[in-house]
């Protein structure tokens, strides 16, 4: 099976690092970046807040009018050609989704689960939750919150080759395809749309389709 995405599999944390076994690569290749705890700076996420959005029940998404996922969707396409296509971003709001997807990559590699839950929407944060069991429970989620968390190492980071072609969707949120990949391995890089939704203060992630061309038609 394919490695997926840091952005589908960060919820997992503890169990990231990769097995030990012969490396690809030691350095990342020209031009690609592996991104660092340094570079993870966004404030985390309190448990008081993490509480209030699992404890709040989510607004009915609708019907789905386009091929985009709803908030807190996720999705697989066998190739590129499949993913949901919209008018090309202005060079602000490029700059704006880059910044968040790279400092998400970061703080994945920083293994910094609070932090991440800052760069989310409520949505998908509640989808992710659900996923990996995060409890709706102050004292446990503040437990979790004072650990220090345990950065992966240097050779087993996933890297960024590239964050491309951004995208507006008819309902204003913005897409962007992250092209990832990891240092200790031998497997072809992946490919991930990532939806972000604009919040006050910066753009969030909200839904992700990944590119798997193992994927069959359900």
């Amino acid at each position: 099976m394919r490695r997926v995405s840091a952005i589908v599999v960060f919820v997992v944390l503890a169990a990231l690092t990769p097995a030990a076994g012969t490396a690809r690569q030691a350095t990342p290749p020209p031009g690609a970046e592996a991104l660092g705890p340094e570079e993870c700076r966004v404030s985390p996420r309190s448990p008081e807040a993490i509480l209030s959005v699992l404890t709040t029940p989510a607004a009915d998404p609708g019907a789905a009018a386009t091929d985009v996922p709803p908030a807190g969707g996720q999705g697989t396409v066998a190739s590129e050609d499949e993913l949901p296509t919209g008018e090309p971003a202005d060079a602000t709001t490029v700059e704006a989704a880059e910044a968040v997807v790279r400092e998400f990559t970061a703080c994945f590699n920083a293994r910094d689960l609070f932090r991440l839950f800052s760069l989310v929407s409520d949505d998908f944060l509640r989808e992710l939750a659900a996923q990996a069991g995060v409890p709706a429970a102050e004292e446990e989620l503040a437990t979790a919150a004072a650990m220090q968390p345990t950065p992966v190492s240097e050779s087993d980071r996933q890297v960024i080759l590239a964050i491309r072609d951004a995208r507006v969707f008819p309902d204003g949120r913005v897409g962007v395809v992250l092209v990832g990949d990891w240092l200790n391995d031998e497997e072809a890089p992946n490919s991930t749309l990532i939806v972000l939704v604009q919040s006050a203060d910066r753009w969030l992630v909200d839904a992700v389709i990944m590119v798997d061309p193992d994927a069959t038609d359900s």
